[in-house]
């Protein structure tokens, strides 16, 4: 759907007078990356529209439902999908996801076994596997990220991140998966656990990920979130000291997108 605006209003205002859809939806709409202002993402129900400008907005009621991948008495591992935060979740997350981030997350049942779980990603014994989309693809095959990262502005409790020379330590191993001619699939292995570092990484690297307003291009046209997935999941299994592994594949049929 597309508009030009004829008078000065607020995003939300504008929206719930043009689509017969409730509030929570067009607010979702938003939220989730579906409108343009001006060709450029608008994530901000709050933003006020001038004369003038051209909204289009991408009207979908189909939502990606919450799949589990493992579960036992004392965990889960979700298969989690856009638009999801990781504190929404039903059961008690031990580490997060970005909202638009898709694939593999672990959540604990009991206090006990969140303790447990949240110690092992402390340590650092945890594999983490993730994969993105990028574009341009990277000139080497292979690397390391090092840097530090700091806050680099807030909005509407939304925060985004800037290299710095202080700040917190951030380390990615990275590989090309699969190369194309504009874009590459990347294999990302974080040995930390920092908010938007392997997006910033990307960034950084000279290939964004597709998708991602905030560190990349802002006007991709129907691309509605960083493709930014979680694959791999592997750890020993805090009570039982079985080894558990969670995969969901990028672009497989358990895919959420």
């Amino acid at each position: 759907m597309r508009w030009s605006i004829e008078k000065s209003e607020k995003l939300l205002t504008f929206l719930k007078s043009k689509v017969e859809l409730p509030a929570k939806q067009v607010r979702w709409l938003v939220e989730n990356n579906r409108c343009r202002v001006n060709g450029q993402v608008e994530r901000f129900c709050s933003v006020r529209l001038k004369k003038g400008d051209v909204i289009h907005l991408y009207v979908t009621t189909e939502q990606p439902k919450l799949k589990v991948v493992f579960e036992d008495e004392h965990l889960v591992i979700y298969n989690k999908p856009p638009g999801l935060a990781s504190e929404k979740l039903p059961h008690l997350p031990v580490h997060r996801l970005d909202r638009d981030t898709t694939g593999v997350i672990v959540c604990a049942k009991t206090v006990e076994a969140q303790a447990r779980l949240e110690a092992l990603f402390f340590e650092h014994k945890v594999e983490k596997e993730y994969r993105a989309l990028v574009s341009p693809p990277p000139q080497a095959d292979f690397g390391v990220i090092r840097m530090k990262m700091a806050v680099h502005k807030r909005r509407e409790g939304a925060v985004l991140w800037r290299k710095a020379k202080e700040g917190l330590t951030s380390i990615t191993r990275w590989s090309v998966a699969k190369r194309n001619r504009n874009s590459a699939e990347m294999r990302l292995f974080p040995e930390t656990g920092r908010t938007h570092q392997l997006r910033l990484h990307m960034k950084e690297l000279g290939c964004p990920i597709i998708g991602d307003a905030d560190y990349g291009n802002r006007e991709q046209a129907k691309v509605f979130r960083p493709l930014l997935h979680a694959r791999k999941i592997k750890f020993v299994h805090p009570f039982t000291n079985e080894l558990v592994e969670g995969v969901v594949e990028f672009g497989g049929k358990d895919a959420q997108y």
